[in-house]
């Protein structure tokens, strides 16, 4: 019998009321084949897949289990379309099957705590980059940490739940062989974040932060740097210069357009999750304008390039009118 008779035969019996174990008893099945047929039978949409891919019952039974789940149903398709990935269909289906159980637990916990009236994000609302929202590692505009009896008072605040892994709790009795370094749970830890920091006036404390005077300073160098070149390229000015004297070299400062400091702000280490933090880098001066500051750069050098080979030449004539 094929597959496809296998499974109309289970569904004409299960239709007529006979329970799965007769059925295997009657038609000589497996118990699992059994199963699988009224697992297909049960969604017309798997049916329909299984007929138009050939999947064998055992294949489509796991397309069946997750028919309600779209986002798995675009898994499982993309392997099967690849032939030597259907071999994982079962490890893709468990992956997925632990994944919504997952889920599901953290919906639960997410309830509990909105029911006692805490205001708590969905899961999918929770923002990707949850360390630079997290209160704990938010700052004032005074670079002061936000007291924690206040942060449920804050802008925007609400509760992240997170999920951490516990290491199991032994007596200190307790021989070290007995112990098993692979035992461990999940937990949910609520972390309180704010959703709009800015709004709340408040910043990261380890991200980078640009001050406005070194802005306007870095400005006023671009500007007059570009005026230095300019000038250099448009005027001769060595030419003009008395003869026997080497025409002045433009000093570092002037030909300087923008500078960038980097410095690390290491920030503390804490003992939670919720509030261990990373070190970024901290911009103290910023170009205004990348593409003019390219060009200034260019224009000094070229500059400086013609400035010292004018001089050159002109030591050359004070050092031959010095041996005549």
């Amino acid at each position: 019998m094929h597959t496809r008779e296998t499974r109309d035969a289970v569904e004409q019996l299960a239709m007529l009321g006979v329970s799965a174990a007769q059925i295997a008893k009657r038609v000589a099945l497996p118990r699992a084949t059994v199963d699988s047929a009224l697992a297909v039978t049960r969604n017309s949409a798997t049916k329909e897949r299984m007929d138009a891919a050939g999947m064998t019952l055992e294949e489509a039974a796991l397309f069946a289990e997750l028919e309600d789940d779209p986002g798995a149903i675009d898994a499982l398709t993309r392997a099967w379309e690849e032939p030597w990935r259907r071999r994982q269909l079962p490890h893709i289906v468990q992956r997925l099957r632990d994944e919504r159980t997952e889920a599901e637990a953290l919906q639960t916990e997410v309830a509990r705590l909105r029911a006692e009236g805490l205001p708590v994000l969905d899961p999918v609302e929770v923002p990707a980059d949850l360390h630079r929202h997290t209160l704990a590692n938010l700052r004032t505009e005074q670079d002061q940490p936000v007291p924690e009896d206040e942060w449920a008072q804050v802008v925007g605040a609400a509760l992240a739940v997170t999920v951490e892994w516990a290491e199991p709790e032994y007596a200190d009795d307790t021989d070290e062989a007995d112990m098993d370094e692979g035992d461990g749970e999940q937990v949910y830890v609520p972390v309180w974040v704010c959703t709009d920091p800015e709004a709340a006036g408040l910043h990261y404390a380890y991200g980078p932060r640009t001050s406005h005077a070194d802005d306007d300073s870095a400005s006023s160098g671009l500007d007059a740097g570009a005026a230095v070149a300019a000038g250099s390229e448009c005027s001769p000015a060595s030419a003009a210069e008395p003869a026997g004297l080497p025409a002045p070299v433009p000093s570092t400062r002037r030909n300087r357009v923008a500078s960038r400091t980097l410095s690390w702000a290491s920030p503390p280490h804490h003992s939670t999750a919720s509030r261990s933090v990373r070190p970024s880098v901290r911009v103290s001066v910023r170009s205004a304008s990348p593409a003019r500051a390219s060009h200034a750069v260019t224009s000094a050098s070229r500059s400086a390039s013609a400035v010292t080979t004018v001089t050159a030449s002109v030591l050359r004539l004070r050092s031959r009118s010095a041996l005549a």
